[in-house]
């Protein structure tokens, strides 16, 4: 779990902000746990994407925008790789590769 400005946010598989790069990200559908949703394309969700490796390429927003990782793009400033339909079933998700991650965001402010 990661706090930028006044929310936590994490992934939907369990990568942490600060694991290095692997391309293994379990192809498996999961829910999304009570009290996050899928993290919106705000500037605090890019800035979050960006400044942290999350131990992927890419993580994917609610808008279907796929974001560069700082594992790989520099600079800790969003870069948007492009896009792709979220990937459910049965209200469940997974992300759309083994080398990305879907970003969630806590319902509730960061104390």
């Amino acid at each position: 779990m990661f706090q930028y400005s006044n929310r936590f946010y994490a992934t939907l598989q369990g990568h942490r902000p600060d694991e290095n790069y692997r391309c293994d990200t379990p192809m498996t559908f999961r829910s999304i746990p009570d009290g996050w949703a899928i993290a919106p394309n705000t500037w605090d969700s890019t800035m979050a994407i960006a400044t942290q490796r999350w131990g992927v390429c890419y993580l994917q927003l609610s808008d279907t925008s796929i974001w560069y990782t700082s594992s790989c793009h520099c600079c800790n400033y969003p870069n948007q790789w492009g896009s792709s339909a979220l990937i459910t079933y049965d209200g469940l998700y997974r992300p759309w590769s083994s080398c990305s991650d879907i970003l969630l965001m806590s319902l509730f402010c960061a104390p």
